[in-house]
Parts: structure tokens; sequence; C-alpha cells
């Protein structure tokens, strides 16, 4: 089956604020920031305004080759512990002048591309906690490229949340979808919560009733003033295509097991046929291609990233059955789940080696 991607090129992108201090987190570690900018070909005059906008792939590559030249892994957290809100630019001002913690979350929701067009947060509830989630929409970043971004992401929002409660103490639990051993004491010392690896999501949960917890500073008037200023942008700067809403709510969904065309649906107040007929039209695609393609990503960012069991993987795909999940993957590429995380798993294992190699001899 051709996996369709509709994702405007826009939606790949990122505020260069979202790296804003890169350059001295390098020289803290000891790193030539020149060299660095230079060797993944970015030009470094382009960092010096937050509001330019740059692919997801390249802030990836800056993180990586910043962490390599500073062999400093825990790099992403230096650089959200020292970044302030001024980063975050106007939508930072949106979310410093609501009026609780719950609404800063449903904020983050709704509007966080206005930030970084190149990535999801949802925000869910339970009986207990409140989680926001946060998805990475790009396929063209590697394993470790996607690691690093998922972690400065996290690391900022916890930090966001922590500035305006005025606590350090925010956080009941971190997920994060990859196994990450040798960064599990820099995780604990950064979060002060428990974290969980190899888990369904990247996600922050907040004890529920954090939700009511007023901000500090607030300001009701300056909130509507940047609401409105932020809702009268051009919707191409700050929504996506349908196809792009879709993928969303099924990557919500997934965990669930009601991961139905209906219940999707009803997401836009019409019955199946109807939304089916606006994929068509709108993006030539249909509603199953698009569950394929969902669900088969999460399968080979998990595959590929951590060590989940395939029973939790056939869940996490939405399936009941195990076999039929394992029907499905062969079909789709030709060889078992276990294969494929083999075959990539030798593919990283020579990567490493040849990049190992290649140190040796320049040194």
């Amino acid at each position: 089956m051709k996996v369709i991607d509709n994702a405007p090129q826009h939606s790949r992108l990122v505020r260069v604020g979202a790296v804003q201090g890169i350059e001295a987190a390098i020289e803290h570690f000891g790193g030539d920031v020149d060299a660095v900018f230079s060797a993944v070909g970015l030009d470094r005059r382009r960092f010096g305004d937050g509001d330019q906008l740059v692919a997801l792939k390249d802030v990836g590559r800056l993180l990586e080759q910043a962490v390599e030249a500073t062999d400093c892994q825990r790099l992403p957290f230096y650089l959200a512990e020292n970044q302030g809100l001024a980063y975050l630019g106007t939508f930072g001002l949106l979310l410093q002048t609501s009026g609780t913690v719950g609404e800063v979350l449903r904020e983050i929701q709704d509007y966080h591309q206005i930030h970084i067009q190149a990535a999801t947060w949802t925000m869910t509830t339970t009986a207990r906690t409140a989680s926001l989630n946060f998805w990475v929409d790009v396929q063209d970043i590697t394993p470790l490229q996607r690691r690093l971004v998922v972690e400065l992401a996290l690391a900022q929002a916890s930090k966001l949340i922590e500035a305006l409660v005025g606590s350090s103490t925010c956080l009941e639990k971190v997920w994060v979808h990859y196994d990450y051993v040798e960064g599990k004491q820099a995780y604990r010392r950064f979060f002060h919560a428990p974290v969980e690896y190899n888990a369904e999501v990247n996600g922050l949960d907040f004890p529920l009733e954090l939700l009511a917890r007023p901000v500090s500073p607030n300001d009701a008037a300056l909130h509507e003033v940047v609401r409105q200023q932020i809702s009268g942008l051009d919707l191409s700067q700050k929504q996506q295509d349908l196809a792009h809403e879709v993928r969303v709510i099924i990557r919500t969904l997934l965990p669930t097991g009601q991961c139905t065309v209906e219940r999707v649906a009803k997401y836009y107040a019409c019955d199946k046929r109807t939304l089916q007929r606006y994929l068509r039209e709108e993006n030539d695609t249909t509603y199953q291609a698009l569950l394929d393609e969902v669900r088969f990503d999460l399968v080979q960012n998990y595959l590929r990233e951590s060590n989940m069991p395939m029973t939790q993987l056939a869940y996490v795909a939405g399936y009941t059955d195990t076999s039929n999940f394992a029907r499905a993957f062969q079909k789709r590429f030709g060889m078992s789940p276990r294969q494929w995380r083999d075959e990539h798993c030798e593919r990283k294992q020579s990567s490493r080696k040849r990049q190992r190699s290649m140190k040796r001899v320049s040194t």
C-alpha cells in the first residue's frame, strides 16, 4: 500500500526560539560553536531571531552535533534549564497570561503550532492525572535526533509549568517511548519524578488537582488580546489539513482500542461516509490508509528505539490479537516485526562502528 503524506511543508517547521541559548550551552560544555553549525551546514546568523522558522530535521541535526561536539548527553536538559520563557515568543506570552494550569495545558494543545508546527501536543485527563503528550510528526530524522527533540520538548514543558506555578514538584510521572539506559540518572535528576521507558507515548503526567492552580503572573485582559492576535493569523500558519488532523485523532485514540472511523467522524459532527468523502476530496486518501500509516509509523519507531514486547506493540497498533498484527506487518513490510527489528538494529550497530572508526582515524 502506498504511504500517503499530505502534511504541508510548513508542518515540518519549528521556531528558532526552541533552541534559544544553544550557542551558550555548547560553549559552556567546551564545544566550538562555529564548528558545530558548520558541521550541519547551518547559517549561525539565522539563529539570532527566535521567530525565524527552520526545519525540525535541522534542529535535530544541530542538537545531535552539539551533543557529539561537547560529549554531553544532558545538553537538552541544560538548554531547557537555562532558557527562561522568552524563547516561546508570542506563544509564551499567551501561556503566561493564562488563568490556571489547566488553561495553560489546553492552550499548549490548541496553539502549539505557533511555536512548533512539526510536532503535536495533546492533553488528556483521567480520574487522577492530566497528561500532556508529545508527538513528532516528521519521519526524516534519525532515532537519536528524535530522542533529543523529545527530551528538549518534555524538559521545556516541565520547566514552563514549574515557572508558572512557582514549584519544582509538579510532575507525577514522565513517559518516553524509547529505552535510554545511559540517561536514566540524568532523567531522574532533572524531572524529580518516576520515568517510564518503552512507553506508548512521550509525555508528562500532572496531578489532576494542579489544573485549578492559578498561574503567576496572569492577566486576563492581555491574555485575550494575545489570543485574538494569534487567532487572527493566516490559517495556513497555524492549522493543518484534514488528513493531518485525522492522524492526530487516530494517534490519540489508538491506545484506547476505540479508534474507529465512526468515532473519529464524531469529532467533525458528521457520519463516516461524509468523513471519507472529505478525505477523498481534500487529500485523495481514506481513513484506512491514514490508520495504517499512523499505526505502522508508531510501530517502526518502537521497534527501532525500544525493547517493547510484541504483545504490547500489537496493542499500541490497535490490534487485539498478536497474530493479526504480525500478519498485517508481514504484508506491509515483507518481513516479521522481529526480523525488521533485528535488521535495523544491525544497521544501527554497523553505523555506530563506522562512526567510532572514523573518530579513531581522525584523532
